[in-house]
């Protein structure tokens, strides 16, 4: 996070002018000197206000144009990079080749995560149809975590979305156990075995408080 930073204030005032001469003219009475020049005009006063704060995005390329995916497969399935009708860009991740429901794409997150604090994350999803399946299932995001002194792993639902061969967005908030976690990731899953799809513009930031 930026640290907040108060810029200092506007510069002193001008300093004042002379007064004038105190000698008469000559063959005249003395008078009085000229009244003293008026004093500069202080510097505008600079801004008490901080920057404002840099949102911490936990998905590192997670648009998929800047090199190699973060994400990885969940499971013995296949992703890969696809210029196949991102949602942005020039490309999205496409998971294939899954042999059981609960595989697909998954970030891991383990060191990244504080404990007892909520995240939001957002993953778009465009599933490839052409299944006797097509359009009879949901796509899901799922949190898995587990504890140190634990010995099972958690499963948490963060989304649901009707799949769909046009993009539909997965969005929820996560919390994290009150514990040191040795496991952690999210993953996309429940498409029936053999159906394939893709995500794109993934992110993962920490809620408001």
């Amino acid at each position: 996070m930026i640290s907040n930073v108060l810029y200092a204030g506007g510069g002193a005032a001008g300093a004042g002018g002379s007064g004038g001469n105190d000698s008469g003219v000559s063959g005249n009475t003395g008078q009085n000197g000229g009244a003293g020049g008026a004093g500069g005009a202080g510097g505008a006063g600079g801004s008490s206000e901080p920057p404002p704060d840099t949102v911490e995005e936990l998905f590192i390329n997670g648009n998929f144009d800047s090199g190699s995916p973060s994400w990885v497969a969940h499971g013995p399935c296949s992703v890969a990079p696809s210029t196949d009708n991102p949602r942005s860009g020039t490309t999205c991740l496409h998971t294939t080749s899954r042999s059981a429901a609960w595989q697909g794409p998954s970030y891991l997150l383990a060191p990244q995560l504080e404990p007892n604090q909520s995240y939001v994350v957002s993953v778009w999803v465009r599933s490839d149809f052409g299944s006797s399946d097509a359009g009879l299932y949901s796509l899901s995001l799922t949190f898995k975590s587990r504890c140190m002194e634990e010995t099972v792993d958690a499963y948490t639902q963060v989304a649901s979305t009707p799949a769909s061969d046009q993009w539909a967005e997965l969005t929820g908030t996560l919390r994290t156990p009150d514990c040191v976690l040795t496991d952690a990731l999210v993953y996309v899953e429940n498409a029936p075995i053999g159906e394939s799809f893709c995500i794109d513009d993934t992110s993962m930031v920490l809620a408001s408080p």
